[in-house]
């Protein structure tokens, strides 16, 4: 049997000697190696794991945060533990579902959101929606919303449950919302059954979550009878902007008549949502999409998403486009006939622009090129072709407001003209005349009162008292404008709230239900991350005038 076998354990056999003389040698070098080490880790750190400093952090917010502490502070703190995803840092964040600031309770719900360990959405479930002692509808609102945005299915049959016992409107509203972002074929009854609340604020929330679910199959047709019977406007928004993301071939009939029977901005809605899902190019004539649809409903087939999404950031960049409309300011086309224009007056607009020979290239051969006097110039163009049917207001400001009527007013003969002397009459306020006066000790008051209230303005356009709390999402629908034009040179400087993130954060808490459309134009150079994010936010169209 001298096989390879025996001859490889021959060969084995001549080596041993070799390898038991070389082990004396490979023991030294192994044992100076280990001494090397040990030196060389006596002078690092202790190694500490990804869990124990998961666990560190935690413990340093719990050190850290108050309710003393400002809501920057404590927003900043909350942000810090984003991706931690355990379930003591749930727990802990948790306690923040107390906080009276509706922005710091937005932050901690939006990290726990994040978290996709099931320990931490089970935590939720039991601590706040199946634990009988929990009666507090804020902080159940709050699980809710969060639970939502971890899309945890298991939560649907506690929020059901919650839904079915409760009477609170933020509540509801919350687990609609999250219902919306699980996606689960159980809470479609839930939802259904709320497009027939008494509260218009709920119907459009569940009309939102519907068309978040992408389950056209189930809930399509309830939305399309809201669409068309709905009393108030705001909802058969939501059902018109709804068909988009349904994005079913049933969807274009409704729309269709939708484009009979509408006026206004909502025509145009609907015109707009027909565009993105046919991809034709027909006139705002119903009887045009009629005939189409009559020839073509038997075989159509919706043409291809990535092209569809495609056309929205064309016409984002470009602005909206209609073959006709009710008005149209800087660009921007609108069907709306309940229209108020917003315009920056703060020192700054006094300025020249810097890109002359664009403005010029662009057929814009201005008498001045001061940025408010162009705006000025663009404005009262719009003014003067106003239609008969539209109702109008203008709304000038920079650290104070001004508004030129108390409310919106139809677009008469008499209502142009004035507004017309309105317009031609505003003043660019604070700017270098008013610091050459206060630099001089005459009129520190006047530099004060050309700064940019940028928070202030937008409010007031919307329609939000002064002294509107910030605790919950705003449920007013008593608005009647339904289309913003917004114009400033420069980022806010004065006001109740100067930081971006929470301008937009407001803008979005207030304008939820509304369904206000925001366009926004720029002039001037400055970063206009605001104004992009503002009308990208609110169904609007961003325009930059130029530098």
């Amino acid at each position: 049997m001298g096989g390879p076998s025996s001859a490889n354990t021959n060969k084995l056999s001549g080596r041993i000697p070799a390898i038991v003389t070389a082990i004396p040698l490979i023991c030294l070098i192994f044992s100076s190696f280990l001494l090397v080490a040990g030196d060389a880790g006596a002078a690092e750190p202790p190694r500490v794991s990804a869990q124990e400093g998961d666990d560190e952090l935690v413990m340093e917010f719990k050190r850290f945060y108050s309710k003393d502490r400002s809501v920057r502070e404590r927003i900043e703190a909350i942000l810090v533990l984003d991706g931690v995803n355990t379930v003591e840092a749930t727990k802990t964040l948790s306690e923040v579902f107390d906080d009276e600031d509706f922005k710091v309770r937005q932050a901690a719900i939006e990290t726990i959101g994040s978290y996709d360990g099931p320990g931490s959405a089970q935590f939720l479930i039991e601590t706040f929606l199946t634990n009988k002692r929990e009666k507090n509808a804020q902080r159940k609102a709050c699980a809710a919303e969060t639970l939502g945005l971890m899309g945890s299915v298991a939560a649907v049959g506690p929020l059901a449950e919650t839904f079915r016992r409760t009477k609170d409107w933020d509540l509801k509203r919350a687990i609609a919302t999250a219902l919306g972002g699980i996606k689960a074929e159980e809470g479609i009854p839930v939802l259904l059954g709320l497009l027939g609340d008494k509260d218009a604020t709920l119907r459009i929330t569940a009309i939102d979550a519907l068309a978040a679910t992408k389950m056209p199959a189930l809930c399509q047709d309830e939305i399309f009878r809201v669409m068309a019977e709905d009393s108030n406007w705001q909802v058969r928004a939501a059902a018109i902007e709804a068909a988009r993301s349904l994005r079913t071939r049933e969807c274009i009939q409704p729309l269709i008549d939708r484009l009979r029977e509408e006026e206004g901005r909502l025509r145009g809605d609907a015109y707009l949502v027909l565009k993105d899902l046919t991809f034709n190019t027909y006139s705002e004539d119903a009887e045009q999409w009629q005939k189409f649809w009559d020839r073509a409903k038997d075989t159509y087939e919706l043409p291809d998403y990535d092209k569809v999404m495609a056309s929205r950031k064309k016409r984002e960049r470009e602005g909206t486009r209609y073959k006709e409309a009710a008005a149209q300011f800087v660009g921007i086309p609108t069907k709306s006939k309940r229209i108020i224009f917003v315009i920056d007056i703060s020192g700054s607009m006094e300025t020249q622009v810097v890109e002359i020979d664009r403005f010029r290239a662009n057929g814009k051969d201005y008498a001045s090129f001061q940025r408010l006097e162009i705006v000025k110039t663009e404005l009262i163009n719009t003014i003067e072709n106003l239609n008969s049917n539209v109702e109008f207001n203008i709304l000038a400001f920079a650290t104070k407001l001004k508004w030129w009527k108390k409310k919106l007013v139809g677009s008469n003969i008499l209502n142009r003209n004035s507004a017309i002397k309105f317009v031609r009459g505003l003043k660019p306020l604070g700017g270098a005349m008013a610091g050459f006066r206060s630099r001089a000790g005459l009129s520190q008051a006047a530099l004060e009162e050309g700064k940019t209230n940028t928070f202030g303005a937008l409010m007031a356009a919307l329609g939000v008292p002064e002294e509107s709390s910030s605790r919950t999402y705003d449920r007013n629908l008593k608005s009647d404008v339904d289309t913003i034009y917004f114009l400033s040179d420069g980022a806010p400087t004065v006001g109740k709230v100067i930081d971006q993130d929470e301008i937009l954060a407001e803008v979005k808490r207030v304008n939820k239900v509304r369904k206000i459309v925001l366009h926004t134009i720029a002039i001037g150079d400055f970063r206009k991350t605001l104004m992009k994010a503002l009308a990208k936010g609110n169904g609007g169209v961003y325009v930059d005038l130029g530098k």
